[in-house]
């Protein structure tokens, strides 16, 4: 268990069901989705030469060029979320001088891997016209986990006064899509088990407690775990990276939590994991009422998916229809990471 103790005082959003984490949450709780077949993709097919030609069905940001690759997409979907941030947050540049931004990115694959990923936090402060202190960044669905206990260090150890930790990635960069389809990913005809693919970007303010902004939501603990049988091998998951963080994020099994939000996608990799989980953690999962997966929503959305649970969390606790107040979040990388944060009242 790594303690954090910080508190989500902001959010910013930008995806495919709302141009503002406001409308993005919402959407959320209603069951909306905007999937869309995509025009310039055509998903492989079991007989190539006879069979249907069908559209790959994913979902898109509005106003995001479809066209638009790699590090370019990445900064257009950023951009807004961090702004959207900095304004509700009231953030001036006296402020952003004690602010260090980390940025969860995409996990690195055959072609992320080529998208210059680690230059993608100067690009952001140089479009919105700031500087932070200190830019750090990390990628796959576990990343934004593992720098919110990053933003602990930094506060506790004086070099920021808080943290603006974004989470950005897309699964509908043209290039990207191919490749995940190709390799049996995207749900299609083809493949039954697969995920609809999505893009999202969305910014957490995390300060110490006490200060001058209202918290959102309750950062406790965040567990991290490390899974052996990783996605794509010839073994299920064992479940034993997953167990470990979720134990470490609720150490006493009394206390366990009331709501979960995780990373489901639809692939059975995943689903077979948490099957595992709830068997062996039945006493700290006794309580829960409730697991939300917003994939089912926007998409997967990838190394944005932390961030954006909180946001749902966050939303739920303010406006009263959260069916809990001990909350479980957990994501899983498709490499060995597996994250949980325990999030609550403040």
């Amino acid at each position: 268990m790594k303690p954090v103790s910080l508190v989500a005082t902001a959010f910013g959003a930008v995806s495919p069901i709302g141009g503002n984490v406001e409308q993005t949450c919402t959407s959320i709780r209603a069951g909306l989705n905007a999937f869309r077949e995509n025009p310039f993709v055509v998903a492989l097919d079991a007989d190539p030469e006879w069979g249907d030609q069908d559209p790959i069905v994913g979902s898109v940001v509005p106003g995001i060029a479809p066209l638009l690759h790699g590090n370019d997409r990445l900064l257009q979907l950023a951009v807004p979320a961090v702004l959207e941030l900095v304004e509700r947050a009231n953030l001036g540049r006296r402020d952003v001088d004690q602010t260090a931004l980390l940025v969860a990115l995409p996990e690195k694959d055959a072609v992320t891997g080529g998208w210059s990923l680690e230059s993608l936090p100067q690009r952001i402060a140089e479009r919105i016209g700031l500087v932070f202190p200190v830019m750090e960044s990390d990628t796959g669905r576990c990343a934004a986990m593992r720098l919110a206990t990053r933003a602990a260090e930094l506060i506790a150890g004086g070099k920021a006064a808080r943290c603006l930790l974004l989470g950005v990635d897309s699964f509908m960069e043209l290039d990207r899509l191919r490749h995940l389809d190709e390799t049996w990913r995207i749900s299609s005809p083809r493949t039954k088990d697969g995920f609809i693919p999505g893009e999202a970007a969305v910014a957490v303010l995390l300060e110490p407690a006490g200060g001058k902004r209202p918290a959102a939501i309750s950062l406790t603990a965040i567990g991290i775990g490390s899974e052996p049988n990783r996605f794509g091998g010839d073994k299920v998951s064992s479940g034993a990276g997953l167990q470990s963080a979720i134990k470490g994020a609720f150490s006493d099994p009394a206390q366990g939590p009331e709501w979960v939000l995780c990373d489901l996608n639809g692939e059975s990799y995943r689903g077979f994991e948490w099957g595992l989980i709830q068997t062996r953690l039945g006493p700290t999962l006794a309580h829960f009422r409730e697991v939300t997966h917003p994939a089912d929503c926007t998409g997967d959305v990838g190394a944005a998916t932390a961030p954006l649970l909180w946001a749902v969390a966050a939303r739920a606790m303010q406006r009263g229809y959260a069916p809990g107040r001990r909350i479980l979040v957990w994501t899983a990388d498709d490499g060995p990471g597996r994250a949980a944060a325990n999030l609550g009242l403040v």
